[in-house]
């Protein structure tokens, strides 16, 4: 089998996880042979090459060579042009998103500016890797394409951090990086920062002090930047009324909804909704 790809980013989700997949691709044992590609414009790609019978990686990703042992994951970035040197067959499996989605994995301390990174293989990994297999063949049943947005999370996640415990020191990092993407999951709750913080071994004051060494922004106002973005998207894409948005996200009131959203975007909500879906949905007066 050769490469299988699917367009998935218009297959209605249920959820709101923001980490929406693209495209994903896979293949069993892809064929030898020197091949070209490019990422799109509009896309940004992870690839993850499982072990063939050779030892090294020697291919091109996003114009620079590369020298990897296998498995390995590649960071496809967007427009890159790449240069695959195939000599045995290989498994692998990519899931591509939405161009933007390079300085959101950024902004989370998900990200390499090195094109690619060598792993071993661990039994989450492999587990993670046979549900998105699986899935991959039933894209249209209600409910798997938010499965597959967090597998493929999951997934890259597991092995990004497992570079990150080869190195040492990263405990901190991992604890913080892990918390930050619960709050992404979870931002709609009512949370309590300091149980987070014990839950997590931290004092209050130490898990204030060590999230700022990854984050520019204190827990409290990025989860405030999680209601308002989702919020956003509720807007654009749903007909829900601004006060059921509110709850939706479990922000603390309408005023202050009101006020927090004209801070950041420089319109109110209803003027937000005009400008960016005028086409699709109807208004609602303020």
């Amino acid at each position: 089998m050769d490469w299988i790809s699917y367009d998935i980013q218009k297959i209605d989700r249920l959820g709101t996880f923001p980490f929406r997949v693209k495209m994903l691709y896979f293949s069993h044992r892809h064929s030898v042979g020197n091949r070209h590609g490019y990422t799109p414009e509009d896309m940004f790609e992870i690839s993850i090459r499982f072990e063939p019978q050779e030892t090294i990686c020697t291919d091109i990703i996003n114009g620079q060579a590369i020298r990897e042992t296998f498995p390995n994951m590649v960071w496809k970035k967007p427009g890159g042009k790449h240069y695959f040197q195939i000599a045995h067959p290989r498994d692998a499996i990519s899931f591509g998103y939405p161009a933007e989605s390079e300085d959101d994995f950024r902004k989370l301390g998900l990200y390499s500016d090195r094109e690619s990174m060598s792993f071993s293989v661990t039994p989450k990994i492999e587990q993670l890797a046979g549900e998105f297999r699986k899935l991959s063949l039933q894209l249209y049943t209600p409910g798997v394409a938010d499965q597959i947005d967090w597998i493929c999370f999951q997934l890259y996640r597991e092995i990004f951090y497992s570079d990150l415990l080869k190195s040492g020191g990263q405990d901190d990092a991992e604890k913080i990086r892990n918390i930050s993407v619960w709050f992404q999951v979870h931002y709609s709750e009512t949370i309590d920062l300091e149980k987070i913080a014990r839950i997590n071994g931290y004092s209050r004051s130490a898990f204030f002090r060590n999230w700022k060494r990854f984050f520019q922004t204190t827990p409290t106002q990025y989860l405030l930047d999680l209601k308002l973005d989702a919020a956003t998207r509720f807007l654009i894409n749903t007909n829900l009324p601004i006060n059921e948005i509110v709850r939706e996200i479990n922000f603390s009131g309408s005023t202050a909804f009101h006020k927090r959203f004209y801070q950041r975007y420089g319109v109110t909500p209803g003027e937000y909704r005009r400008l960016h879906s005028a086409d699709k949905l109807p208004e609602y007066s303020q």
